[in-house]
């Protein structure tokens, strides 16, 4: 192997070894913050229970109690893009939950918009999983419901 190929072959080890290190690594701000978050989420967790939208009333109390703290805070500079996404994306999944409340009220009985609406739910869940992971939120990470 010439000499050229291997400094070139440790040059790309080395960047590809730095570039592990810093994955998931964040902040002290924005871990301090994530802490602050992941106690918001912990309290909504319990009280939406086991499975997100059996309850669609009670789980949308929560779920909007929630993105209303979300609402609220201040996200320091570092990391403010993901928890932007992340706190649309609590919001987007207590309206998709208000949508299955109303399909399901007695005047109203849209069981195909109800699960419709339980498809959404499933997918912008993902979503808040997905953000809350990138942003470094461990208990956010687990979305709301446990299934």
């Amino acid at each position: 192997m010439s000499r050229i190929v291997r400094l070139g072959l440790v040059g790309l080890l080395a960047a590809l070894a730095l570039a592990a290190c810093g994955e998931g690594e964040i902040g002290g701000a924005q871990a301090n913050f994530a802490e602050e978050a992941d106690t918001v989420c912990l309290e909504a967790q319990d009280k939406v229970g086991a499975t997100l939208g059996d309850d669609a009333v009670a789980d949308r109390d929560a779920v909007r109690a929630a993105s209303d703290r979300f609402m609220e805070l201040d996200p320091p500079s570092e990391g403010e893009t993901t928890f932007e996404i992340f706190r649309q994306s609590v919001n987007n999944l207590w309206i998709t939950l208000q949508d299955i409340a109303q399909s399901q009220e007695p005047t109203v009985n849209d069981q195909a918009r109800a699960e419709r609406a339980r498809e959404t739910m499933r997918q912008v869940n993902e979503n808040v999983k997905k953000a809350a992971d990138d942003y470094g939120m461990d208990a956010c990470a687990r979305g709301f419901g446990r299934n």
